[in-house]
């Protein structure tokens, strides 16, 4: 979150159309531009300089606490930069789920209750 010099506002029309009213005056939604997660087209959008698939970062190479809150380090090498974590997600990208052999063993036995149940009529 950046802040910008503002002006005093009631309501969201006393803003430009960017903006909405705050108790403290007209702010930009967060991300407010130039920040981190906010959308760029080059680095020069952005504060850190850094625009990586259309959205403002920061590199982090390899160290997670690099990256603000709602945001992880990913990539490979020196090319690491904090992305945002997925709404809901909480971090999910060491969460697979189900290990894939008990999506299978289930799968395996709701098939094999089928044949025995169609068998017995």
């Amino acid at each position: 979150l950046l802040y910008f010099c503002s002006r005093a506002c009631t309501k969201d029309s006393d803003c430009p159309s960017a903006m909405t009213c705050a108790a403290d005056g007209c702010r930009y939604r967060e991300p407010s531009p130039g920040a981190i997660g906010s959308p760029c087209t080059g680095g020069s959008d952005c504060t850190s300089s850094t625009c990586r698939d259309q959205v403002c970062t920061v590199g982090c190479f390899g160290n997670p606490d690099a990256c603000p809150a709602h945001y992880e380090c990913r990539g490979q090498g020196l090319d690491q930069y904090c992305i945002a974590t997925p709404a809901g997600c909480g971090g999910c990208a060491g969460d697979p789920g189900a290990p894939w052999w008990l999506v299978l063993g289930i799968a395996w036995w709701v098939r094999s209750r089928q044949r025995n149940t169609a068998s017995t009529n």
